[in-house]
């Protein structure tokens, strides 16, 4: 009779697994720092620039918006430190954008004193958090499971094309995944040992969280909701949770709040400024790519490649492959509620609902598009990441799917280092293409109006041939325009297009693929002369273009 192979035990295995994870989250580094200095410097990380620098957003639009011609390095001057702008205005700055909590911002003005106001110097302090969530997620994993669903979350983690790419952002998103899962770990210590040292460890996290982002506060009271749920209906002999723990919530809590009260306190001084500030969150978004939307945040956890918006067979394997996903967890969280323990499904539903449920519902009363931003979705996409480890753990063939899983992930950053994901950069994400569009000009004038500010100051990290850029304070042409030189108009609005020059027209430079019907974009439109000038004052004494300028 031919004997059997010796079974492995699963601590003989467990050495491999180690081995595999520790290669998953070295590839995971490498992802994140591949192409640090490569991606779009966008808006929303040139504010973050900007506010550490210590100028306030109004400020700098109120300097360059003069008419005058600049220079990249002049708009590239507002977003490194000076010695003129010290921590007060670094503080000043920040109160006039109440909307955003300011720890993150103060530590990238300490971090950049230290190690420059470079690029790759500010997104590396979020590769640095990003890397620090992974033995936060191993010991919360480890808290709610066992260790080999930590170690499954970790690999997860460590190549998801999600956090891969918020990993390399200059804004406060890794930081913040750090506290949620701090936090959550702090809590259930605190729950199950109910001594001193763990709610002060939670709410040290529910300070600091409510500091790097306020949308924190819901995060919070979901956490609270899971403490009182845990106390009913009460089993027989159920001690995890009594009423004194209850009050070492609502206590640790209150004290958090009370700490983050100077903050409370701008955003009342402030109102009107955030009101203005998030207005963009009250456009109107259809239903429909609303819910699209709440459900590729969760399919990008795993797989993201770039958008396909005409119907092809390419377009077909994504769907497939994002069906699937949903699919996949769908099934996880069935399975983590039919076989957890309620303290582990209740914590995880509570958690992942915590900022979808109360942002779709002001979405629904405003008609807004507030839950259509996958990075506020954060926990969400976390609480689906820890159902789906510990679904993939339970059982051999799960645990097969993994690698085709974890397979998949690797592809999707595999090709997020040649295209920057399309959720990511919003309008910004065509800065490449426009910058090589006018350096194929030769000394071009690119003209932008005062909207586009903000444009232009993430353009300039793009922008390598001298050009001449002027910002306009009103939507009109100067009259001192020289249209033999090749000139460039960025986005120009409808009142400047009415306000051109009798003798000029506009072409298209560069349209870029539109997504949806609502997507926000930045387009590039020449300015063509090739009429003689209009027997006006302002233009007499000028000499005509006998060729259109290309």
């Amino acid at each position: 009779m031919k004997a059997r192979p010796p079974v492995q035990s699963a601590s003989s295995r467990w050495p491999l697994a180690r081995w595999l994870i520790v290669s998953l989250m070295l590839v995971g580094v490498f992802f994140r720092i591949a192409t640090l200095d490569q991606r779009v410097y966008w808006v929303d990380e040139v504010a973050t620039s900007v506010r550490a620098s210590g100028y306030p957003l109004a400020t700098v639009v109120e300097q360059v918006t003069t008419g005058a011609e600049l220079s990249r390095d002049d708009l590239l001057q507002y977003q490194r430190l000076s010695p003129e702008r010290t921590w007060s205005d670094t503080l000043s700055a920040l109160s006039q954008n109440p909307e955003h909590a300011p720890l993150y911002f103060l530590i990238v003005r300490g971090w950049a004193e230290w190690f420059g106001s470079s690029v790759v110097a500010i997104r590396s302090l979020s590769v640095g958090f990003g890397l620090l969530v992974l033995p936060a997620l191993y010991g919360l994993c480890q808290r709610l499971f066992s260790a080999p669903v930590g170690g499954m979350a970790v690999a997860l983690f460590s190549v998801s094309p999600f956090f891969v790419a918020y990993a390399q952002e200059a804004r406060p998103y890794s930081l913040w995944t750090l506290l949620l899962v701090l936090s959550c770990g702090s809590l259930l210590s605190a729950l199950e040992r109910d001594r001193a040292l763990d709610w002060l460890a939670y709410a040290l996290a529910a300070t600091l969280g409510l500091y790097t982002s306020i949308l924190t506060t819901p995060v919070l009271l979901a956490q609270g909701l899971y403490v009182g749920l845990l106390r009913w209906p009460r089993s027989k002999g159920q001690s995890l949770v009594l009423g004194d723990r209850v009050s070492h919530y609502l206590l640790v809590v209150g004290s958090a709040i009370a700490l983050f009260s100077p903050w409370l306190w701008v955003i009342y001084q402030q109102r009107s400024l955030l009101q203005a500030n998030v207005v963009w969150m009250q456009q109107p978004l259809s239903p429909a790519l609303i819910v699209g939307t709440w459900l590729y945040s969760l399919v990008i956890l795993f797989f993201d490649c770039p958008v396909v918006p005409e119907p092809s067979v390419a377009l077909a394997v994504e769907a497939a492959i994002a069906l699937a996903v949903l699919g996949l967890l769908g099934a996880a969280f069935f399975h983590l509620c039919r076989t957890a323990p309620r303290r582990v499904w209740l914590l995880l539903i509570a958690f992942s609902l915590s900022t979808l449920v109360p942002l779709a519902l002001i979405d629904l009363i405003t008609g807004g598009q507030a839950s259509a931003t996958p990075r506020y979705l954060i926990p969400a996409q976390l609480g689906g990441l820890i159902a789906v480890a510990h679904w993939l753990t339970t059982s051999p063939w799960r645990r097969r799917l993994a690698a085709g899983l974890i397979g998949l992930s690797l592809v999707s950053c595999w090709v997020g280092l040649a295209h920057t994901p399309d959720y990511l950069k919003t309008r910004s994400r065509s800065n490449g293409a426009i910058a090589a569009r006018l350096g194929q000009a030769s000394n071009p004038l690119l003209i932008a109006e005062s909207a586009q500010t903000f444009d232009l100051l993430s353009l300039s990290h793009s922008l390598r041939d001298p050009i001449g850029i002027r910002i306009l304070p009103m939507p009109q042409l100067p009259t001192d325009l020289d249209l033999c030189r090749p000139t460039f108009l960025l986005s120009p609005s409808a009142a400047l297009q009415t306000n051109l020059p009798t003798n000029a027209r506009l072409e298209p430079a560069y349209q870029p693929r539109l997504l949806t019907a609502e997507d926000r974009h930045l387009a590039l439109w020449q300015l063509i002369s090739g009429d003689p000038l209009p027997d006006e004052p302002q233009y007499r004494g000028r000499r005509d273009c006998a060729e259109p300028q290309r």
